[in-house]
Parts: structure tokens; C-alpha cells; sequence
């Protein structure tokens, strides 16, 4: 079975990669690890080449363009990301540009209204009486009065 499947492993990929892989006497697991490893182990260095040659390379498309921007959108533009990627044909560069300000502007606006609205909502809880802790009824007025009460008696008693 080793044989059949470094068999299969070797007659899938180019002669030039197969050369590189395989080894006198490997079995099936060696090879397809050798294989694993010539695609995973560059992939720093494929990134790095790929990302130079997109900053420096000819003219740049809109649709590589816009592709990237949805790519790189912070979180925050999630809702506006899933509206240009469904939009077809893609918009143009500029247009996402201005929707991406548009929204950013709305942000803006939207924030501090509602960090507003929360700080208010905060202030009134705390000066608002139906948020105060309630009295028993009538526990401390008639404590008052009690106390009221006996400072008197104790006044016309002692002559007062």
C-alpha cells in the first residue's frame, strides 16, 4: 500500500517538485511530508513577494483594489464590508472611498449622541426620586415625632 500511494503522491505533482521531495528509499509519509513542507514552509516568503509585487508592480485594477480594502476593514465597518461585497458589479475605487468617509462621518455623528443620551439616563437615575431608596412607611416620621414627643414631656416635667 506504501507504494501505491507514493506512487499516486509523486505522479500528481510536477517532475521538478517530485524531485525535490522525494528521497532514496522514502516511504509514502516521508514524501507527503516533504510536500507539505515545500508548500507550507514558504508561505511567509510567497506573502512577502506577492505583497511587493502588488505594491510595485503595473497598474493596480479597482477590483484588486476594492477587494483589498473589504479585506482590511476594521470591525467597525462590518454592515458596510457585506454591502460592497455584494454589490454587482463592484462599485469603483472612489466610490467605496466615499462610502467608507460617509460612514465614518455617520459614526461620528452617532457616537457622542448616544454616549449623550446614556450619560443623561445616568444622571437622571441618580437624581430621580422613583430611583431612591424608599422609607418605610411612615418609620421615620413617627420616629421623629416620638422623639419630639418625649424631649417635651421631659421639658414640662422637670418644670418646663
Amino acid at each position: 500500500m506504501n507504494c501505491v500511494v507514493k506512487t499516486w503522491l509523486l505522479g500528481v505533482i510536477t517532475t521538478e517538485l517530485a524531485n525535490a521531495v522525494v528521497e532514496h528509499g522514502a516511504n509514502a509519509r516521508a514524501v507527503w511530508l516533504a510536500i507539505e513542507y515545500q508548500f507550507l514552509s514558504n508561505h511567509e516568503t510567497r506573502a512577502l513577494f506577492l505583497n511587493l509585487e502588488f505594491r510595485h508592480g503595473r497598474c493596480i485594477s479597482d477590483r484588486t483594489l476594492i477587494i483589498n480594502v473589504i479585506h482590511g476593514l476594521h470591525e467597525r465597518f462590518t454592515t458596510i464590508g457585506l454591502h460592497l461585497r455584494r454589490t454587482r458589479p463592484l462599485p469603483t475605487f472612489l466610490k467605496v472611498r466615499n462610502e467608507l468617509i460617509l460612514e465614518e462621518i455617520t459614526m461620528a455623528k452617532t457616537t457622542p449622541a448616544t454616549a449623550l443620551a446614556a450619560s443623561s439616563e445616568a444622571g437622571a437615575s441618580k437624581s430621580s426620586p422613583s430611583h431612591q431608596p424608599s422609607k418605610q412607611a411612615g418609620s421615620s416620621t413617627v420616629g421623629n415625632d416620638k422623639q419630639k414627643r418625649s424631649k417635651r414631656d421631659g421639658q414640662k416635667r422637670d418644670g418646663g
